[in-house]
């Protein structure tokens, strides 16, 4: 069932990947509203949502669905499409060609399929729980970077981290003194699927939703890769602190984050 669960998530993202595509630098701003400040919606995002969410629940019935926008739909237990029909929505709005569909299924485990989609640039990333990554058709692993030194890591912050801000500068200190660079592009789903194609050497950043990580950290998983909240535990699904790359950056990021 795997395959199946796999093929839903590529062309489910497919589908709201060419949804986006006829908006961008198209919207209308009237369509623009703010949920809270500065966390902003468009119809791209609503119309993205409704056609994936069409899209599984005819394949699929009997699954729960969890949307960015529309929030939690049927059974409460058992099997869950998480979906975030566009993830990158300020790039979105402003024009910014850097975002992304993220569409997974997971289990009372975690992430059992999922996949990434990126459409201007064609890149479609997918992977099932034991069975591997790939990207656009090939096999993809995490970069063979041996730890922090040197490093080419992805992160990202939110207005919405509020306070929290300051742990957040707080680590990114001597992690900056040690990496070879660090992008903040704005888009933590394409971060991991970044991650787990070896573009970016490790990903780290405080508070993301289930539907910002909810595919790509088993993209990064079945690449090779680690995934773990920012002491080097499980926590991650539930706080959304996250560190994800090969072993030894992902390992070194946490030791430097502790201090």
């Amino acid at each position: 069932m795997n395959e199946a669960h796999q093929e839903a998530c590529r062309t489910a993202a497919q589908a709201g990947g060419r949804i986006l595509r006829s908006y961008f630098r198209k919207l209308d701003p009237r369509t623009i509203s703010e949920k809270s400040k500065n966390d902003l919606v468009s119809e791209a995002d609503r119309a993205s949502e409704a056609v994936i969410q069409e899209h599984l629940s005819t394949r699929f019935p009997a699954y729960g669905f969890l949307g960015e926008e529309s929030g939690a739909t049927g059974p409460g237990d058992g099997l869950l499409w998480i979906v975030d029909p566009l993830d990158g929505t300020l790039n979105f709005i402003q024009g910014f060609p850097h975002w992304c569909v993220s569409v997974a299924l997971w289990d009372g485990r975690g992430p059992l399929a999922g996949c990434i989609h990126d459409p201007l640039r064609d890149d479609t990333f997918l992977a099932a729980r034991g069975r591997g990554a790939t990207w656009n058709g090939t096999p993809m692993t995490v970069s063979n970077q041996p730890g922090l030194d040197g490093a080419f890591l992805a992160t990202g912050f939110a207005f919405q981290l509020g306070d929290r801000f300051q742990a957040f500068s707080r680590a990114l200190t001597p992690i900056f003194h040690r990496a070879k660079g660090i992008r903040r592009a704005g888009s933590a789903a394409l971060d991991l699927a970044h991650t787990a194609c070896g573009i970016y050497d490790g990903f780290f950043e405080m508070g993301l939703k289930k539907w910002d990580f909810a595919a790509g950290v088993l993209l990064v998983q079945e690449a090779g890769g680690e995934v773990s909240d920012w002491g080097g535990g499980t926590d991650w699904m539930t706080t959304g602190d996250m560190v994800a790359g090969p072993a030894g950056v992902r390992r070194e990021l946490t030791e430097s984050m502790r201090g």
